[in-house]
């Protein structure tokens, strides 16, 4: 006789490889009825959502509509931006980060949102992505130009050299 265990059981569901299993899943359920998949590690969208809760000026939870009646809640960085960050240690940064979030919450809190262009985040169980407003507002573009965020520029750690003479 073979027993057939439901994958959710086996799977550790805070783990990174289950944010790819969730979205290659949720890509291959949408690539039949629309666009061909680019990359495997991405997925175009439009992924309907419902704002749960703002984290800071670039970071939100939300509940994401994957399939028929099948919701996952995960964090989402908005993608391109960067917010002053709460927890710096320098008092003007976090109160540009505290107007970020504020600013945020007002305009997303408990309300639905469409994802696209969302791809796995360098952290487990959060993906980035761009959030539209139902009327289209873009919300990385929305706190660029409100002055509350800057591009995100990718860092590279770089070696310390010296001064040369």
């Amino acid at each position: 006789m073979v027993t057939i265990t439901p994958m959710a059981n086996r799977l550790n569901f805070h783990s990174k490889h289950c944010t790819y299993l969730v979205m290659a899943m949720a890509l291959s359920l949408m690539v039949g009825s629309s666009a061909k998949a680019e990359n495997p590690r991405s997925m175009k969208g439009p992924v309907t959502a419902r704002a749960e809760r703002v984290i800071d000026g670039d970071t939100i939870i939300v509940k994401a509509r994957i399939w028929l009646r099948q919701d996952i809640t995960v964090h989402v960085r908005l993608s391109g931006i960067d917010a002053p960050e709460l927890s710096s240690p320098h008092e003007n940064i976090r109160s540009r980060g505290l107007r970020a979030r504020a600013e945020l919450k007002n305009l997303v809190e408990g309300r639905k949102l469409t994802m696209r262009n969302i791809r796995p985040g360098k952290y487990a169980g959060r993906v980035i992505a761009q959030l539209y407003l139902a009327d289209g507002t873009n919300l990385s573009t929305h706190l660029l130009n409100q002055g509350l965020a800057e591009p995100y520029k990718k860092y590279k750690r770089r070696r310390y050299r010296p001064p040369q003479p």
